[in-house]
Parts: structure tokens; C-alpha cells; sequence
């Protein structure tokens, strides 16, 4: 357990052995910087990351759900928070993650279209079995154009992961 420290979007993972959790920090510039804590067991004693925060970027530090892997690749969701909060979800490939260093890239933005009078941003991107979850700010919610646009930017998303 991580004491004293007041998370936002706090994700937990598994990865190459260590289990990590990624959040932000309940502060004036909460969607600004990444933290990051490491354990050998999920229940153990949690470490804090030697570069905390290991990532300072308005456009691509706010977690958007739990980092997922392709090919043997880390993936992390962000928000980009830097028009307003939850405007898009950036998919970002970690490069490098260990003890010591943390580095990542982002490869793409998943932004709501620029004529919708109802999509304000996208906040969260979930993998659940065979399906992809993403949870959108709107100010209307229309269950058919949800569909509608669920369906279309899911099959952008799984082009690009296939």
C-alpha cells in the first residue's frame, strides 16, 4: 500500500515480474505529472520510483486505464488533458520501464470528431476479454450514435494494434 500520498487514476500491473502502479497526484497540477510505485507482490511493500514523477506532460501523463501488451510490447492509455480534461485518449509505447529509468513514446491520439455537437473527449481505454471499452465525455448521450462511433473507432483501434 502506498500511505500519504493522494492518488488520481491510480492503475495497477504486472510487468516482467514486478507489479507497478501508475497514478497521478491530487494537487493543482494533477494531470500534469506521472507517478509511479513498484512491488514484488501485489500485497508487499510498494517502492516508490526513483525519477517520481517519472513523466511531466499536460498531453500524455494522466492514466486512461491499465498499460495492455501486443507482441510482447507495453502499451499505457493517457489522457490528454491539455484543452480541457479528458479532450483524448494518447496511447503511449513504453520503451523502458525498470527500478531506475522510465521512458516512453506516444504513437497515436483517439480524439472525438471536430464537428460532433455532442463527443467532448474520451477518458478511459479498457481491454475486457475481446472487447475494447472506452469511456467518452458527451454532453448528450444518443445509445445509436454511441454505437454508431463505438463500432468506427474500434475497428481504427484494432487496425492499428493488428
Amino acid at each position: 500500500m502506498v500511505n500519504n500520498f493522494p492518488a488520481t487514476d491510480p492503475t495497477v500491473f504486472h510487468w516482467k515480474g514486478l507489479w507497478w502502479l501508475f497514478c497521478g497526484k491530487y494537487d493543482p497540477y494533477f494531470s500534469t505529472k506521472l507517478y509511479a510505485w513498484y512491488s514484488k507482490s501485489l500485497m508487499g511493500s510498494w517502492h516508490e520510483h526513483r525519477s517520481n514523477p517519472i513523466k511531466v506532460d499536460v498531453r500524455s501523463s494522466r492514466p486512461a486505464g491499465k498499460p495492455f501488451v501486443i507482441n510482447g510490447t507495453l502499451f499505457r492509455p493517457s489522457q490528454d488533458c491539455s484543452e480541457s480534461y479528458g479532450r483524448a485518449i494518447v496511447i503511449n509505447k513504453i520503451n523502458k520501464l525498470t527500478i531506475d529509468v522510465f521512458e516512453e513514446t506516444s504513437i497515436m491520439s483517439i480524439k472525438p470528431k471536430k464537428q460532433s455537437k455532442t463527443e467532448k473527449g474520451f477518458h478511459t481505454l479498457s481491454f475486457a476479454e475481446n472487447r475494447i471499452l472506452i469511456d467518452k465525455r458527451s454532453n448528450i448521450f444518443n445509445i445509436w450514435n454511441f454505437i454508431n462511433q463505438f463500432q468506427e473507432k474500434s475497428k481504427k483501434v484494432l487496425s492499428f494494434l493488428n
